[in-house]
Protein backbone atom coordinates (compact mmCIF):
# COMPACT_ATOMS: atom_id res chain seq x y z
CA UNK A 1 0.00 0.00 0.00
CA UNK A 2 1.77 3.33 -1.22
CA UNK A 3 0.83 6.63 0.82
CA UNK A 4 -1.20 7.72 -1.96
CA UNK A 5 -3.97 5.06 -1.97
CA UNK A 6 -7.30 5.42 0.51
CA UNK A 7 -6.90 3.79 3.50
CA UNK A 8 -9.68 1.70 4.81
CA UNK A 9 -11.13 2.70 8.30
CA UNK A 10 -8.85 2.00 11.32
CA UNK A 11 -11.44 1.48 13.97
CA UNK A 12 -14.44 -1.13 13.31
CA UNK A 13 -17.89 -0.26 14.63
CA UNK A 14 -17.51 -2.08 17.85
CA UNK A 15 -14.28 -0.25 18.41
CA UNK A 16 -15.74 2.83 17.36
CA UNK A 17 -18.66 2.27 20.09
CA UNK A 18 -16.44 1.46 22.64
CA UNK A 19 -14.76 4.53 22.63
CA UNK A 20 -18.29 5.98 22.41
CA UNK A 21 -18.95 4.59 25.77
CA UNK A 22 -15.58 5.80 27.18
CA UNK A 23 -16.07 9.28 26.31
CA UNK A 24 -19.33 9.01 27.97
CA UNK A 25 -17.85 7.82 31.00
CA UNK A 26 -15.38 10.63 31.62
CA UNK A 27 -17.49 13.69 32.49
CA UNK A 28 -19.15 10.95 35.35
CA UNK A 29 -15.57 10.32 36.75
CA UNK A 30 -14.38 13.89 36.29
CA UNK A 31 -17.53 14.70 38.40
CA UNK A 32 -17.10 12.28 41.21
CA UNK A 33 -13.41 13.59 41.41
CA UNK A 34 -14.66 16.73 41.83
CA UNK A 35 -17.01 15.92 44.66
CA UNK A 36 -14.38 13.74 46.27
CA UNK A 37 -11.33 16.84 46.14
CA UNK A 38 -14.86 19.21 47.49
CA UNK A 39 -15.43 16.88 50.34
CA UNK A 40 -11.21 16.80 51.14
CA UNK A 41 -11.49 20.49 51.59
CA UNK A 42 -13.97 20.62 53.75
CA UNK A 43 -12.48 17.94 55.89
CA UNK A 44 -9.43 19.99 55.85
CA UNK A 45 -11.12 23.27 57.05
CA UNK A 46 -13.05 21.48 59.39
CA UNK A 47 -10.07 19.78 61.10
CA UNK A 48 -8.54 23.51 61.22
CA UNK A 49 -11.91 24.83 62.70
CA UNK A 50 -11.84 22.44 65.56
CA UNK A 51 -7.85 22.68 66.07
CA UNK A 52 -8.98 25.99 66.73
CA UNK A 53 -11.74 25.87 69.07
CA UNK A 54 -9.96 23.05 70.91
CA UNK A 55 -6.89 25.68 71.70
CA UNK A 56 -8.97 28.94 72.27
CA UNK A 57 -7.21 30.66 69.60
CA UNK A 58 -9.59 32.53 67.19
CA UNK A 59 -8.47 34.10 63.42
CA UNK A 60 -5.39 35.95 62.78
CA UNK A 61 -7.11 38.53 61.31
CA UNK A 62 -11.03 39.40 61.23
CA UNK A 63 -11.18 41.88 57.90
CA UNK A 64 -9.50 38.85 55.87
CA UNK A 65 -12.28 36.23 58.09
CA UNK A 66 -15.40 38.94 56.11
CA UNK A 67 -13.47 39.90 52.96
CA UNK A 68 -13.29 35.55 52.87
CA UNK A 69 -16.89 35.54 53.87
CA UNK A 70 -18.03 38.11 51.25
CA UNK A 71 -16.18 36.28 48.46
CA UNK A 72 -17.25 32.59 49.05
CA UNK A 73 -20.64 34.78 48.91
CA UNK A 74 -20.06 35.76 45.81
CA UNK A 75 -18.70 32.26 44.24
CA UNK A 76 -21.90 30.76 45.73
CA UNK A 77 -24.28 33.15 43.61
CA UNK A 78 -21.78 32.40 40.78
CA UNK A 79 -21.89 28.34 41.38
CA UNK A 80 -25.74 28.47 41.57
CA UNK A 81 -25.90 31.12 38.10
CA UNK A 82 -23.19 28.00 36.94
CA UNK A 83 -25.29 25.17 37.84
CA UNK A 84 -22.33 23.74 39.34
CA UNK A 85 -23.38 21.90 42.21
CA UNK A 86 -20.15 20.59 43.41
CA UNK A 87 -18.85 24.18 44.35
CA UNK A 88 -22.05 25.35 45.30
CA UNK A 89 -21.94 22.92 48.22
CA UNK A 90 -17.87 23.39 48.58
CA UNK A 91 -18.02 26.80 48.87
CA UNK A 92 -21.16 26.74 51.22
CA UNK A 93 -19.28 24.35 53.00
CA UNK A 94 -16.39 26.76 53.45
CA UNK A 95 -18.40 29.66 54.02
CA UNK A 96 -20.14 28.21 57.01
CA UNK A 97 -17.05 26.80 58.27
CA UNK A 98 -15.76 30.43 58.15
CA UNK A 99 -18.54 32.17 59.47
CA UNK A 100 -18.20 29.59 62.71
CA UNK A 101 -14.67 30.63 63.03
CA UNK A 102 -15.55 34.11 62.91
CA UNK A 103 -18.39 33.87 65.50
CA UNK A 104 -15.83 31.93 67.43
CA UNK A 105 -13.23 34.54 67.66
CA UNK A 106 -15.74 37.16 68.47
CA UNK A 107 -16.87 35.37 71.08
CA UNK A 108 -13.28 34.86 72.63
CA UNK A 109 -12.85 38.39 72.05
CA UNK A 110 -15.61 39.55 74.50
CA UNK A 111 -14.87 37.30 77.00
CA UNK A 112 -11.20 37.82 76.95
CA UNK A 113 -10.18 34.19 76.62
CA UNK A 114 -8.55 34.72 72.97
CA UNK A 115 -5.03 33.21 73.64
CA UNK A 116 -2.71 35.33 71.27
CA UNK A 117 -0.19 33.92 69.03
CA UNK A 118 3.19 34.44 69.29
CA UNK A 119 5.09 36.56 66.99
CA UNK A 120 7.66 33.44 66.49
CA UNK A 121 5.37 30.62 66.24
CA UNK A 122 6.76 28.11 63.95
CA UNK A 123 9.91 29.35 63.95
CA UNK A 124 12.21 27.06 65.18
CA UNK A 125 14.91 28.86 68.00
CA UNK A 126 18.77 28.38 66.92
Amino acid sequence: MSLLEPRENLFSLEQELQVGQMIDIIPAVLGYSGLVGAVLIVCAWSFEAFESVERHRGLSDLKFAVMYIVAMSLLIVHSAAIEDTTFMFLNSAILTIIAFELLYTIYLHKTGRLKRRSLDAGRKRR
